[in-house]
């Protein structure tokens, strides 16, 4: 699996006559780029052929293949087999071979492939607060899996990412992990989510996990798919991995409202022609071919061959672009933001990619994609400069041509006259400028989790933060809560990881709950990073904090006189939280004790507790309590309560009795 990568572009300068000392010139984009886009085309017709040697020693072997396209709302397909042993049950394409030797089997698969565009259907906002009720058949969706692992980073990433609406949510975890992650080949081997997090690099099955580690953590259902798609950059079409999340609502089943973002493609919203699927699972990992034998094979691996057969027509999206320098003319050493703005002139949500088609050099990322709400516009920034320029050559001024296009080749021209003498614009202006906008890219990545899942307000509450420095430049921070702070020095493309130890006691907030079982909660708990006074980050964390358990006991004053014999004796036990204990009733003057194990309730219930009293003397005997329990931490508690149980005197023919009736009781 390769991941999609813009061509790079050659620049030539093409001298024209301007004031007699000027030229203009422009960065062109290389040959290959002027090529059809198979990702604007509506359609495609494919030719795939799916094919494997076995080498068998086998009396019988089955070949299961999974991996293999079939219909959907994206793609129909039309199967050819060459072998009469094989047979389609249900969504699995079986081979059964008696003979041994060298084994071909392989199936052609006839596919016309539309451009699916699942956002069509969304032309209004759907809040994130009501994806929570979501159907039983998808909850599984939801939860964690072997590679979609359950991780507090995680989830306070997502939940920094969140907003009210879905859409956008989706938009801002989708941007986090293709702006954060690196894409690198030597990281093939799958990873679950919390290795991803941690690492930022991989294929692109390690962007689709951590992006579907994230949806899931806002209990939103994210599915894996598996197919092929067409490369840019090596031209072939290649196993392939991507995403799809549930958006339904408005009585949309659970087959429909599903939505693809292909991380690694920089498709959200929508897949291109060239994506076939083959399966949508729970998770990733899941085998292409299965092989059940007695004897010993020698399986050759799976080849995917697939040729386009016929082209469709190029889709044409009404977006209009505009494109604003912040100056028209500017020194030849400037940094230049340019504003472009797209407005969206269809009726539903879109995400567009657009880029820089032309320019003499680019600051940071020449493409951006951009969440278009319906008939709305948005804005983003480009930085220009000029890149590997003879200065000499512009003598006193260059005339830049600018070209910012979407994908669908709605394009805008402007053009900058970088000019000796004028303005100049350093590099930490031109971001500040962006900055301002409030569009700037975030240099620092900060997220925490707490290192329990609760404490007790005897505990220091330990926050675990991790920060990450994406700027050119090292730069002197601070990971604070209140007065608790670290300052450290990250440099550039460092991660550090910050511990916070904050006494539990003083961020607890009392809840007067009485059915919240002794707990005590802060809202929010709230991590701030901070570069001098502007602060770059906050993570917040929800902190349960659980009081210290206080158990008080005491005997009812009836139950303080008994007669000589079994007396059921009442306690009244008074508790903040729920626990097991054990009560252990000691008269010392007589060597008699009694433990029994009872369970308490949060409040004031009584307990009953048998004590023979025909081992203790006649009169008053100083009785000790002792109830011990533990917290969830595992720490042991006593509570101890002395009083006064006087046994009344009977009858000698009654003692006689209680001691024959207790004569083996010990």
């Amino acid at each position: 699996m390769r991941k999609r990568e813009m061509e790079k572009t050659k620049g030539i300068f093409l001298v024209l006559a301007f004031l007699a000392f000027s030229f203009v010139f422009a960065f062109l984009v290389d040959a290959s780029e002027l090529e059809p886009r198979l990702e604007t085309l509506d359609e495609l017709d494919l030719l795939m052929e799916i094919s494997s040697t076995v080498h068998s020693d086998a009396e019988k072997l089955i070949i299961n293949l999974t991996a293999f396209p079939l219909s959907d709302e994206k793609q129909q397909v039309e199967l050819e087999f060459d072998s009469t042993e094989a047979k389609l049950v249900d969504n699995f394409l079986i081979f059964e071979f008696y003979e041994k030797g060298t084994i071909n089997f392989n199936v052609k698969a006839r596919i016309k492939s539309i451009f699916l565009n699942s956002i069509e259907k969304k032309t209004k906002k759907i809040n994130l607060s009501n994806l929570k009720a979501v159907p039983e058949e998808l909850i599984k969706f939801t939860e964690p899996s072997v590679y979609t692992v359950d991780d507090s980073f995680i989830k306070n990433k997502a939940q920094q990412l969140a907003t009210d609406d879905a859409l956008e949510t989706i938009y801002r975890i989708a941007e986090y992990v293709r702006k954060n992650m690196e894409y690198n080949l030597e990281y093939q081997e799958l990873e679950n989510a919390s290795w991803i997090m941690q690492e930022k690099k991989g294929v692109c099955s390690h962007y689709t996990i951590l992006f579907m580690a994230l949806v899931r953590s806002l209990n939103i259902p994210a599915r894996y798919v598996s197919g092929v798609a067409y490369s840019n950059k090596e031209k072939e079409f290649r196993e392939h991995a991507w995403a799809e999340v549930w958006l339904g609502e408005d009585g949309e089943g659970s087959d429909e409202g599903w939505i693809p973002f292909d991380i690694t493609f920089r498709q959200y919203g929508w897949v291109d022609a060239t994506h076939i699927i083959f399966k949508k699972s729970l998770d990733a990992g899941e085998a292409s071919v299965e092989y059940r034998y007695i004897g010993k094979i020698e399986p050759q691996e799976l080849k995917i061959e697939t040729t386009i057969e016929n082209y469709g027509e190029k889709i044409n999206l009404p977006v209009e672009l505009k494109a604003e320098p912040y100056l028209n003319t500017t020194s030849i050493y400037s940094y230049l933001p340019i504003k472009v703005t797209a407005k969206n002139l269809n009726n539903y949500y879109f995400f567009l990619p657009v880029h820089v088609s032309t320019a003499p050099g680019v600051f940071g990322e020449t493409e951006k994609i951009l969440f278009l709400k319906p008939l709305d516009e948005t804005e983003t920034f480009f930085i220009i400069y000029l890149e590997n320029v003879d200065i000499k050559k512009c003598k006193q001024a260059c005339i830049a041509q600018i070209t910012i296009e979407d994908i669908f080749e709605n394009s805008v021209s402007t053009a900058i006259r970088f000019e000796k003498g004028k303005t100049r614009i350093e590099l930490e202006e031109a971001q500040a400028i962006v900055a301002a906008a409030g569009l700037e890219e975030k240099e620092i990545d900060f997220y925490c989790k707490t290192t329990k899942d609760f404490y007790y307000d005897y505990e220091n509450i330990t926050i675990d933060c991790i920060v990450e420095n994406h700027a050119n430049v090292a730069k002197e921070l601070s990971v604070c809560n209140q007065d608790t702070c670290e300052n450290f020095i990250l440099f550039k493309n460092e991660k550090k990881e910050i511990k916070l130890e904050i006494p539990a006691a003083i961020v607890a907030v009392t809840n007067e709950d009485t059915e919240d079982q002794g707990i005590m909660k802060c809202l929010i708990l709230c991590a701030i990073a901070r570069e001098k006074k502007d602060v770059l980050g906050i993570s917040c964390i929800d902190i349960v904090i659980l009081k210290s358990p206080e158990i008080k006991i005491d005997m009812q004053k009836e139950a303080k006189e008994a007669n000589y014999g079994d007396k059921d004796i009442q306690l009244i036990i008074e508790s903040n939280t729920q626990t097991s204990a054990e009560l252990i009733i000691e008269a010392t003057e007589k060597k008699y004790s009694e433990k029994q194990g009872i369970l308490i309730d949060k409040g004031i219930q009584t307990i009953n507790i048998k004590i023979k009293t025909w081992k203790l003397n006649i009169g008053e005997n100083p009785i000790h309590a002792t109830l011990v329990h533990k917290d969830k931490n595992n720490k042991t508690y006593e509570t101890k309560k002395d009083f006064i149980l006087t046994v009344k005197d009977v009858s000698v023919f009654k003692k006689f009795m209680i001691r024959i009736i207790h004569l083996f009781d010990f």
